[in-house]
């Protein structure tokens, strides 16, 4: 089993990465540029202070002193019929169409970065990070507090333990927490790329503030009423007969972290809700480089509580008595996740 578990999620890696290299570049920008050319510096200083998305491919050849690049900079001025005593640098070469000189270069990237970055639909914080800062961490205490992250965590180290492993446990431990954060992490990439690339607008913002508002209203309708109308806000009942089967096979810290990354899918019907929320949020108002430092603020503020479960059980915590506190205060998890998630849809909406 632990075998079929790691092939099918190395085959999962390859996928993903095939898919994901060709849907991140989808145009590309072939710039010739030469040593101590200040023009060549205006450009290439152009492109550092103005950073395009991740669908851009940018390829930087240096002619002066790299043969090699030389031999192509020839070719390049051939196909677009530059003579060869008027070829020159900087030449860049975006999506096929050729840019001779600095200022014609640098018209046509303001011209991709305006298309690519359009005005923030919400204007009326000067600072944004400190608008950002408290949605991250709201989007991210409501995922850490959901009940079926803790329930899934508890009931992997509870089979570690039943196996006589206790020494592996906080590897083990580790290794399933890390495997979620890198999972939710490439998910929120993913999206963020969406979002991105789909040119925001108000009605999409307005769209992800309405998701925040069922999703608080559907969790603090399992505060008062918990499974009222058929379902509840954690994973589906029919998905636990196979995730439970999945976790009783992670008996070794590899095996955990292929497990976590299987585990990650179930889990997305009750934790990718605030996520989508503040993705959309990023998409936004955030450029990529940014994005990236807070969805990683955010999922390692996800998993903090997996991490201190870990270390609680290999300090010998019970785990028994852990889930009984969770199955008491399940009620309450579901309420202050409802709470927030009302926040953060009325923070979107208003903001």
């Amino acid at each position: 089993m632990k075998k079929i578990i790691i092939f099918l999620v190395l085959g999962l890696f390859l996928l993903m990465g095939r898919l994901g290299v060709n849907a991140a570049f989808q145009h590309q920008i072939k710039l010739f540029w030469g040593q101590g050319c200040p023009h060549c510096e205006k450009v290439r200083s152009y492109l550092q202070s103005h950073p395009l998305g991740p669908q851009w491919q940018v390829e930087q050849l240096e002619i002066y002193q790299h043969s090699e690049n030389r031999q192509k900079f020839l070719a390049a001025a051939k196909q677009c019929n530059i003579p060869i005593a008027k070829a020159g640098v900087p030449l860049a070469i975006i999506d096929g169409q050729c840019y001779l000189g600095d200022s014609p270069i640098i018209s046509k990237l303001a011209g991709v970065v305006e298309s690519q970055n359009p005005a923030p639909v919400h204007v009326k914080s000067p600072n944004n990070a400190a608008i950002t800062l408290p949605m991250v961490l709201m989007g991210a205490a409501t995922d850490a507090i959901n009940p079926c992250a803790f329930a899934v965590l508890i009931l992997l180290l509870a089979t570690v333990l039943a196996a006589g492993e206790k020494k592996r446990i906080f590897r083990a431990g580790l290794a399933f927490s890390a495997a979620i954060f890198a999972a939710y992490y490439g998910f929120g990439l993913g999206l963020y790329r969406l979002a991105f690339m789909g040119h925001l607008s108000a009605v999409f913002l307005k769209a992800v503030a309405a998701l925040a508002i069922i999703l608080g209203i559907f969790n603090i309708k399992d505060y008062f009423a918990y499974g009222a109308g058929g379902f509840v806000m954690e994973v589906p009942r029919r998905w636990r007969p196979a995730m439970q089967r999945l976790l009783r096979s992670a008996g070794s810290p590899l095996a955990a972290a292929a497990v976590g990354l299987l585990v990650s899918f179930f889990l997305l019907p009750c934790t990718s809700g605030p996520y989508v929320v503040v993705t959309g949020w990023l998409a936004a108002r955030e450029h990529y480089r940014r994005a990236l430092l807070w969805l990683a603020l955010y999922n390692f503020v996800f998993i903090s509580p997996m991490l201190l479960i870990t270390l609680g059980a290999w300090r010998g915590m019970s785990l028994e008595k852990l889930e009984e506190k969770r199955q008491k205060h399940i009620r309450n998890l579901h309420l202050i996740a409802g709470v927030l998630l009302l926040l953060m849809g009325g923070i979107v909406l208003f903001v």
